[in-house]
C-alpha cells in the first residue's frame, strides 16, 4: 500500500467517523425527544389516577327503565351481595345485567320506583 492509498483510506475512514458521529447525535436527539413524550404521558397517566381517586361518586339524576319500569338511584356506590367489588351507580346505569341484579334483591334500597310528577 502506498502513501496515496494510505491517505484516502485515511479520509475515508474520518469521513465515516463523521457520519457516525452525526447519527449518533441524531439518536441521541430522538432519544431525548421520546423521553420527553414518555414523561409528558406518565404525567397524563398520574393525572388520569389522581382525577379518578378524588372525583366523588354522584348519584345518577336520570331515571333508568328495566322492564318497562322506571327506577332512580337511591346511592352513589353500592356492592352485590356476594362481592367486594364497590360499583358506582352512574356505571350502573348503564349495564343492563347489573341492574337486574339489583331488582332480584329482596329489599334492596339502590334501585326505588320512579313516579314522574304531575
Amino acid at each position: 500500500m502506498n502513501t496515496e492509498e494510505i491517505v484516502k483510506n485515511l479520509d475515508e475512514l474520518k469521513n465515516l467517523s463523521k457520519s457516525q458521529a452525526e447519527n449518533i447525535e441524531k439518536l441521541n436527539e430522538t432519544i431525548a425527544d421520546q423521553a420527553q413524550e414518555i414523561n409528558t404521558l406518565k404525567g397524563k397517566v398520574v393525572e388520569g389516577i389522581l382525577d379518578k381517586a378524588v372525583t366523588k361518586p354522584e348519584i345518577p339524576k336520570d331515571a333508568v327503565e328495566v322492564n318497562k319500569k322506571k327506577w332512580k338511584f337511591t346511592v352513589a356506590t353500592f356492592r352485590l351481595p356476594g362481592s367486594n367489588e364497590l360499583i358506582k351507580a352512574e356505571e350502573a346505569a348503564l349495564d343492563e345485567t347489573i341492574l337486574d341484579k339489583i331488582l332480584k334483591i329482596e329489599g334492596q334500597g339502590i334501585l326505588t320506583e320512579y313516579r314522574e310528577k304531575k
